[in-house]
């Protein structure tokens, strides 16, 4: 007759086997997410870098006109929307398995006089209100 193998000789090195697999997995994604985290923190010293730099040369106050043709000399793409300006300084991971990267932006506020409202051609009566890093979302289904 011959003799079975008792269950928990079986049972315990898949166990250890599942636990391994287990662990490794958590290592992996957790030094994964850690990496990304890190990332994702010199990206936004990066892009609070750039704010400052632009703080330092386009201040409240000035003219639309102004800071239209600061960034035309320095050769930075801008797009104009009637309360504000937008250029892209970068790009950041997608949150989603279904969207783009979102786009990062320095976003112009412009202020007009309650007089003139806005006007698209850049009348010296609108100005500057401020300055700061906006996220659009692109290409979501």
């Amino acid at each position: 007759m011959a003799m079975r193998q008792p269950i928990e000789d079986v049972e315990r090195p898949l166990a250890l086997f599942i636990m391994a697999v287990f662990l490794g997995m958590v290592v992996f994604f957790g030094i994964r997410y850690f990496s990304k985290v890190r990332e994702a923190a010199k990206r936004e010293e990066v892009y609070q870098s750039t704010l400052r730099s632009y703080r330092q040369i386009v201040k409240p106050g000035m003219k639309r006109r102004d800071v239209e043709e600061y960034l035309r000399s320095k050769n930075i793409e801008f797009f104009r929307l009637p309360d504000d300006d937008l250029t892209k300084i970068g790009e950041d991971d997608s949150l989603s398995l279904f969207c783009g990267r979102p786009d990062v932006f320095l976003q112009f506020q412009f202020t007009a006089s309650p007089q003139q409202g806005h006007q698209i051609d850049g009348d010296d009566k609108v100005t500057l209100n401020k300055i700061e890093i906006i996220r659009k979302g692109s290409g979501c289904i």
